[in-house]
């Protein structure tokens, strides 16, 4: 298996592997839902950034659903056993492996800036994920918490 074809896969949380492959027929299937994996990069697309900020998971996990299929049926794995084998690691590993089928399933040209954009996108959230804590975890925040609270109990 070469490394992309590694990248399409993810692990569910019972241990078991399942490709999300993005071929014509997926498209084709997404298309009729308003997905139109070719504009997925364009900017005026919210999709991609919800996808990785794991907004939309109703969508999402039809899509899953949707690429797994015949692979669910292959294995005889119920729709319920599936879904309920998608936890918090699960869903994000389908999301990397998702992206990056879209990006196999480009034009070759086009890989490389879409790879950059994802690898940007990505940084992004986790600079804003850790700006995050640091803010929750500060002396500031922490002061107003403590007011809030003084003034919560003084006021019963």
């Amino acid at each position: 298996m070469d490394n992309n074809q590694k990248l399409m896969t993810f692990e569910d949380d019972k241990g078991r592997e399942w490709s999300m492959k993005v071929d014509a027929s997926t498209y084709l299937r997404l298309r009729e839902d308003d997905i139109d994996l070719s504009k997925l990069f364009d900017p005026e697309q919210t999709f991609l950034e919800e996808l990785l900020l794991g907004d939309n998971m109703f969508a999402f996990l039809g899509i899953i659903g949707m690429i797994t299929e015949s692979q669910r049926e292959k294995q005889e794995v119920s729709k319920e056993d599936f879904y309920n084998s998608l936890g918090g690691s699960a869903i994000e590993g389908a999301t990397l492996a998702f992206i990056q089928a879209i990006i196999n399933f480009s034009p070759a040209p086009k890989r490389p800036a879409m790879q950059a954009v994802i690898d940007q996108m990505r940084k992004g959230i986790e600079k804003g994920a850790k700006k995050v804590i640091e803010t929750l975890n500060s002396q500031q925040t922490q002061a107003k918490v403590d007011k809030i609270i003084n003034e919560q109990i003084s006021e019963m």
